[in-house]
């Protein structure tokens, strides 16, 4: 009972760290509450036969090895460039340390697989927090974001709008399984209040990615039904237009009354001329990084663009591009099979997941979407709270069919 108490508490704090982003100087509470718990687990361990049982899964193991594959080449590269090339130990190792954080905190949420239910509470009551907080701000006029709201414990603009669009996915992902499962309750006009507000809030934070991940989301979400319920096509071709019509209406109603909506807008306007920067920019930084034929099969290391930039902010303006850059073709190929294999594992296992099996494929694909112009698997907030829901998910359909396989062997008995 101890044990279980002691592992709550620090799950608990540690998704309280992973949402509100205290810090200690330079470093997040998150870093330490991860190590401690980690450490509180060796020394107090669990039942090793439950434990075992998300790791008995072939799938599970083969994305495990994928990932140990993926941090070798990367370690290897980085060790390899600080020997014998231009990187330094600081940036690099630091970066390569911080992308290790987020898979072993995606693993120890699994480790803890058996308290996915908890872990989910706590993630939607904290969401719902970070909600409220956003509401706050846009209801009193004043933002503690960059350019609209904000999150508590964070003000970028990127951060505040994908966490929120995080928020928004997940609420989506439920309305869209009440939908084509004909759920008659009163669920679905609580998940449709939910996902209007959290529109809102993606509005409210004036970032342009989080806005166009949000609408990518919807049109996949009609693909999704429509590929369940073709015969709706012609129905959705005459609702869609005035659908949209009237959403973008709503959503623009708030222009002049809400001053962070006029904000989202107009940095909307200047979008094809932040992507022609991007464009320019990302074929000035391959022509100066990728200085050598090896660099684009294995990579240059961890930090390389820090390094080449002489920063240590985030500068790639594009997830795949820093991992061509960092770990080369090999680690993209890499790093997509691990996110094909996620996918593998949670569509074999929906049966147990419920709502969240779409709520994470919305998700998923909202932050490959803006993986195209941001490392948002490298920013600290979004990384974070997105393989923290991805264990979470994981964890509960393993948790959920491990008392299904119970029950079986129970009714055989």
């Amino acid at each position: 009972m101890k044990n279980k108490t002691l592992q709550k508490t620090l799950i608990g704090l540690l998704l309280l760290a992973v949402f509100f982003s205290p810090r200690f100087g330079g470093f997040r509470a998150q870093d330490f509450l991860l190590v401690l718990s980690i450490l509180v687990w060796v020394v107090f361990p669990k039942s090793r036969n439950e434990l075992q049982y998300i790791f008995r899964d072939s799938r599970v193991a083969k994305l495990g090895r994928l990932i140990l594959v993926f941090l070798i080449l990367s370690l290897a590269m980085t060790i390899v460039h600080i020997l014998f090339g231009n990187l330094m130990v600081n940036p690099s190792l630091l970066f390569l340390v911080k992308e290790m954080q987020y898979f072993v905190l995606f693993g120890f949420i699994l480790l803890n697989y058996d308290q996915a239910k908890f872990m989910l509470r706590l993630y939607f009551i904290f969401m719902g927090i970070q909600v409220v907080w956003g509401l706050a701000q846009i209801a009193s006029g004043k933002a503690f974001g960059y350019y609209g709201i904000g999150l508590l414990g964070e003000g970028g603009s990127s951060q505040s709008g994908l966490v929120y669009f995080m928020g928004f996915a997940i609420a989506l992902g439920h309305l869209l399984n009440a939908i084509l499962e004909r759920d008659k309750s009163k669920r679905k006009s609580l998940y449709f209040l939910f996902l209007l507000t959290l529109m809102l809030c993606v509005m409210s934070t004036a970032s342009r990615t989080a806005i166009v991940a949000m609408a990518m989301t919807l049109v996949i979400a009609v693909v999704i039904f429509l590929l369940n319920r073709p015969w709706y096509l012609l129905i959705s071709l005459a609702v869609g237009l005035p659908t949209t019509g009237l959403a973008y209406w709503w959503l623009t109603s708030f222009s002049g009354r809400i001053v962070f909506v006029d904000r989202a807008l107009e940095r909307l306007s200047k979008f094809s001329r932040g992507s022609s920067v991007r464009f320019w920019k990302w074929r000035y930084d391959i022509q100066g990084i990728m200085d050598y034929a090896p660099g684009w099969l294995v990579g240059m290391g961890a930090a390389v663009h820090n390094v080449y930039r002489g920063t240590l902010t985030l500068g790639a303006d594009s997830q795949y591009l820093r991992i061509v850059y960092e770990k080369g073709v090999v680690g993209l190929a890499l790093w997509c099979t691990i996110i094909i294999t996620l996918f593998m594992i949670l569509r074999r296992n929906r049966e147990y997941l419920g709502p969240l099996y779409h709520s994470w494929v919305l998700v998923t694909f909202g932050m490959l979407v803006t993986g195209v112009t941001h490392e948002v698997f490298v920013v600290v907030k979004i990384a974070e709270s997105f393989w923290t829901f991805t264990g979470i998910c994981l964890g509960w359909a393993y948790l959920v069919r491990q008392g299904s396989d119970k029950e079986d062997q129970l009714a055989l008995s």
